[in-house]
């Protein structure tokens, strides 16, 4: 009988970090990004596997030198995903920016959906509609088609001396980029481009959030202002994906709304809202909008937790995920009576991440813990025990 080979440094970086699950539309199969180390370029890099819920073993979907991450499925079952893997014509270093790419739906190789110049950051499709909407980088004042040969002349001849005319002018670990962020839409096969966002500055930077509306009518996404505390709060606002029409649900001075999430039938809209006075920030609360309306109110507000909205269920509960105790279990919410129950089970521990509903109400996503590295779980979307 072997024994089992000691835990090294080495075995702990050569672990593949898995990064995504998502279940496709008929849930017999799920699309995982997970990253492998690559000891040449000394980074790891990203691959696509599709795992079934039969039991059967994993199929790798994509290899090589590209980043393949961020998998997403089409309402025609296509796996759509971010990559830098060349397209087109071009095949220099500095055009090697992430675009939509999807493997058609009968199988085959796959061929890339968008061509933004200078990359794609996040994109999501409609559910149930003919919709594609992306986050994509534009230098401003610079037209479309010549924005990719911009950006190259600006980092091969620009100054070597950075000039901001207002703050932030560095996030973590890099300089803010000239470019702003822009919300652009697509129907579902990658046609019609429109930017909803023409006049956007770094409305959507960073950490922008945003959920789009299963029919894809409706973007809800976070957008920044200055408060009149010279703070930055977070807005929440609706965006048509066809005319590109604003409307706001927060605005607040020294109000911010995160992590929007539609219902299952685009009615209702969950989000995180904060508030602050003077000297002194409020409990972020779990806040519901009815959008016919405009109407919302905050949900569980007697709970003492920070619950963040990640779905809804078939019957109109709240799906949660809440840091306690140095763990994140995932809940359930009631809106009609505020009722709290536990989902996953206490002696499993761990954090769980990237949760996602299925149609036979279980839940799937990332389970994670100090002593063990991110993994797919799923369970079952009943109650365990009172928070």
């Amino acid at each position: 009988m072997g024994t089992t080979p000691p835990f090294t440094a080495e075995r702990l970086i050569n672990l593949r970090r898995v990064s995504a699950v998502v279940p496709s539309p008929d849930e017999s199969w799920l699309a995982v990004a997970a990253a492998r180390h690559d000891p040449e370029r000394a980074k790891y890099v990203s691959e696509l596997w599709r795992v079934s819920l039969d039991g059967s073993p994993p199929i790798r979907l994509t290899r090589g030198a590209s980043n393949d991450r961020a998998p997403r499925f089409r309402r025609d079952g296509a796996l759509g995903f971010l990559s830098d893997r060349p397209s087109g014509e071009s095949k220099a270093e500095d055009d090697a920016r992430a675009q939509v790419w999807v493997f058609p739906p009968g199988g085959g190789e796959p061929v890339p959906l968008t061509d933004e110049p200078l990359g794609v950051n996040e994109f999501a499709f409609a559910h149930a509609g003919d919709r594609l909407v992306v986050l994509a980088d534009v230098l401003p004042g610079v037209a479309h088609e010549q924005q990719r040969e911009r950006e190259r002349e600006r980092a091969k001849k620009g100054p070597s001396v950075l000039r901001y005319a207002a703050m932030p002018a560095r996030y973590w670990d890099h300089w803010r980029s000239p470019a702003a962020p822009h919300v652009i839409a697509y129907d579902a096969e990658g046609n019609g481009r429109r930017d909803l966002t023409p006049e956007a500055d770094m409305d959507f930077r960073e950490e922008c959030e945003w959920s789009l509306a299963p029919d894809g009518s409706t973007l809800a996404i976070t957008s920044i202002r200055w408060a009149t505390d010279r703070i930055e709060d977070v807005s929440l606002v609706l965006l048509d994906t066809r005319t590109g029409e604003r409307r706001a649900l927060v605005t607040a001075d020294r109000e911010s709304a995160t992590k929007p999430v539609f219902s299952r039938d685009g009615r209702r809209l969950a989000c995180v809202r904060h508030g602050r006075e003077k000297g002194r920030h409020g409990k972020p609360t779990l806040w519901c909008f009815d959008l016919a309306t405009g109407h919302g109110r905050a949900l569980g507000a007697a709970w003492d937790r920070w619950p963040s909205p990640v779905d809804f269920t078939r019957d109109g509960r709240v799906v949660v995920t809440v840091e306690d105790r140095g763990l994140v279990p995932v809940f359930t919410i009631d809106p009609t009576d505020d009722t709290v129950t536990r989902i996953t089970r206490v002696e499993d521990g761990g954090s769980h991440e990237r949760v996602t509903l299925l149609a036979s109400d279980e839940i799937i996503g990332l389970r994670h813990r100090a002593t063990h590295p991110p993994e797919v779980f799923h369970v079952a979307l009943k109650p365990d025990a009172s928070p």
